[in-house]
């Protein structure tokens, strides 16, 4: 035989003749049907590990990015509490402050504050926090809460705030037509966020008997914006706890 293939001689027995029958790799059907349920049983199981691994990529970057953002403002709000000096007396709602800092409780809605309780350590009512030195002051207030798109709004000026701040002026420079919260460019949250900051401490006036060093507290919380309607896998939330004094405190 010249071709080279496999060939079998079958004899067949009622006749004096051979046939020749060539023999070709094939597959049975129940073969190709086992074959199938493999393949797809392993098609399947792949394809939920992609997913499993796209889904935790995916919050992995979002709790990143967040955690970024509210360590960003806990350095920055870190940064300009330790670096209120006081040193001026500054008359706001009725009471003389000269510590360096203020706690105000705003209602963004009815465009007011109020001095907020600062006899109680424990009360974290207070969203506008002030800072000042003698010839330059910050102001941080938190719009919104946990439960919508929160941002902060932030404020640094030179001049003299027992002059720019006094009694109700500091009403003016949060709510006023070009105050505070009517400037977008004020805004220092990333807009993909929504971040809230509540704040606590010490914070006497100048009547008050100091029993402690004056300090702040605050807590951060960001998290995704529009968090509760946001898919599982780029939803992301990150808290930030810390509590500073004044470096300058005599």
């Amino acid at each position: 035989m010249t071709r080279k293939v496999h060939e079998n001689i079958i004899k067949n027995p009622t006749a004096t003749c051979y046939v020749l029958r060539a023999t070709r790799p094939g597959f049975t059907l129940i073969e190709v049907l086992i074959a199938s349920a493999i393949f797809a049983a392993i098609m399947v199981m792949a394809t939920g590990v992609i997913m499993q691994t796209s889904t935790y990529h995916g919050r992995l970057r979002s709790s990143r990015q967040v955690s970024e953002d509210a360590r960003r403002l806990a350095d920055m709000i870190t940064r300009d509490i330790r670096a209120a000096k006081g040193g001026v007396t500054i008359p706001i709602y009725g009471k003389n402050f000269s510590s360096g800092m203020v706690l105000l409780l705003c209602d963004t809605a009815a465009k007011v504050c109020s001095l907020a309780d600062d006899s109680n350590p424990n009360d974290k009512s207070a969203n506008t926090l002030v800072l000042f030195s003698p010839d330059s002051y910050q102001i941080y207030v938190s719009v919104g809460d946990t439960a919508g798109n929160a941002k902060i709004a932030y404020l640094s000026k030179t001049g003299d705030p027992a002059v720019e701040l006094k009694d109700f002026k500091i009403r003016e420079v949060i709510f006023g037509t070009s105050g505070l919260l009517n400037d977008s460019n004020k805004q220092i949250t990333d807009s993909a966020f929504s971040t809230f900051v509540s704040f606590n401490g010490y914070a006497p006036d100048s009547e008050a008997v100091i029993k402690q060093q004056p300090y702040a507290a605050f807590r951060i919380i960001s998290q995704t914006s529009n968090y509760d309607s946001t898919e599982l896998n780029r939803r992301a939330r990150a808290t930030v706890k810390s509590a500073v004094v004044p470096r300058n405190f005599k």
